[in-house]
């Protein structure tokens, strides 16, 4: 169960990061590669945030996804390939993206 809501939840941000960029403003991915690697990105992060990150700060896991999250889609137009974000667009990309990955645990765990 536990890889099942893994790659759901994968596929479903590569989805979103696709529907965002066509409907936030200031947020733009071109190209497969930068968005499975923005996804990537933030699934490493979210691993790390969450083997270290709970033992430090146990109750804002929530918030230190979401910006983590606004960090690396905002930081991410310099490292990744295809991807163009002003922080408007970043924060409201990762605004959605956090959104989601919060409630699929909770319809589908």
């Amino acid at each position: 169960m536990f890889t099942w809501i893994l790659l759901l939840k994968f596929w479903l941000a590569v989805g979103l990061i696709y529907l965002t960029s066509w409907i936030v403003p200031g947020f733009h991915v071109t190209g497969l590669a930068g968005m499975f690697l923005a996804v990537l990105m933030t699934a490493l992060v979210a691993i790390i945030e969450t083997t270290a990150g709970s033992q430090y700060v146990p109750n804002a896991h929530g918030i230190l996804a979401w910006a983590s999250g606004v960090v690396i889609l905002y930081c991410g137009q310099w490292i990744l390939p295809g991807i163009y974000a002003n922080l408007l667009g970043a924060i409201l990309a990762g605004t959605i993206l956090w959104a989601v990955s919060f409630l699929v645990p909770k319809i589908w765990g």
